[in-house]
């Protein structure tokens, strides 16, 4: 038998070791490579997890809020007000927005808008029924004292009558009946779906004696004859909805049912809203007339 020199036989045994620490090492760093990206999936994980929380958070807070301020949102206006004029570098960034608006809707489809307006608006109510618009208890801070000028005028134990052009689903009457126990209130609509819904709610019933609705096409018609002459009238946010070269002739009408002395009451949105700086295109149908997604016009 051959016998191996003891020097080379501790060689090769000091060989062997040093290949097994290399695979070690090799097999100890592809752990740590394995357990990296692991760690580095974990991570992002985590990271995800936590903007999905913080997400989350926002979103009960804001909940919280809306649920808090839910209560009381009927009590101010749905869209605020200011007697203070524009700001002359504003107003000129506001009109280059505007000018940059294009008007690519068709005659066919302008004519249209305005041919069926009445049907725009019942498919909106129809989608939307009454849970669109808050109820407008800010209203009674705001005119109040007309009412209170207009029941002085009354005789004997008459109460002051008041026209409501746009009346929706009740939003505007129904509360000022309610702080108001001697007014009467008209209202008319283009929609029949809205004076549907305003009939059936359980305020119709209960104010029956003290308010009346119709269908009522303001552009085309006039007044239904049972309203006669009123000492009040209101055009909540219509105006806008209605063709500018159709206005003037809107407000004469409604003008001829105000007794002597009467009051007309206007709200509706002003040039620079900032929803009207964020029409984008296909939405405007002319100066300061635009549509909707649902076709409804302002």
């Amino acid at each position: 038998a051959v016998r191996m020199h003891p020097f080379l036989s501790g060689q090769i045994q000091q060989e062997a070791k040093e290949e097994d620490g290399i695979k070690s090492c090799e097999g100890l760093s592809a752990l740590l490579a394995d357990h990296a990206r692991h760690l580095r999936k974990l991570v992002a994980f985590t990271e995800k997890q936590s903007k999905l929380l913080k997400a989350q958070m926002r979103l009960k807070r804001t909940r919280q809020t809306q649920r808090k301020s839910k209560a009381d949102r009927s009590n101010f206006p749905d869209h605020t007000v200011s007697d203070q004029p524009c700001d002359p570098d504003d107003r000129g960034r506001f009109e280059a927005i505007l000018k940059d608006q294009p008007e690519t809707v068709s005659e066919f489809w302008k004519e249209r808008y305005e041919r069926e307006a009445g049907k725009f608006w019942d498919l909106f109510y129809k989608r939307n029924e009454n849970r669109f618009f808050k109820d407008r208890h800010y209203l009674q801070r705001m005119i109040q004292k007309y009412i209170k000028e207009a029941h002085s005028n009354c005789e004997g134990s008459a109460g002051p009558v008041l026209l409501e052009v746009g009346c929706g689903v009740g939003n505007t009457m129904f509360p000022l009946l309610q702080d108001n126990p001697k007014l009467l209130v008209y209202g008319i609509d283009v929609s029949q779906n809205a004076i549907n819904l305003i009939q059936s709610r359980p305020e119709y019933k209960e104010y029956s004696e003290r308010c009346q609705a119709w269908v009522c096409d303001i552009v085309k018609e006039s007044f239904p004859s049972s309203i006669g002459a009123v000492d009040l009238a209101t055009l909540i946010f219509v105006l806008s909805a209605i063709h500018p070269e159709r206005i003037v002739e809107v407000l004469r009408k409604v003008r001829s049912q105000l007794r002597p002395g009467g009051k007309l009451m206007l709200r509706d949105y002003a040039r620079y809203d900032l929803s009207q700086l964020r029409f984008g295109p296909g939405s405007k149908l002319g100066e300061n007339l635009y549509v909707r997604q649902d076709g409804t016009r302002t």
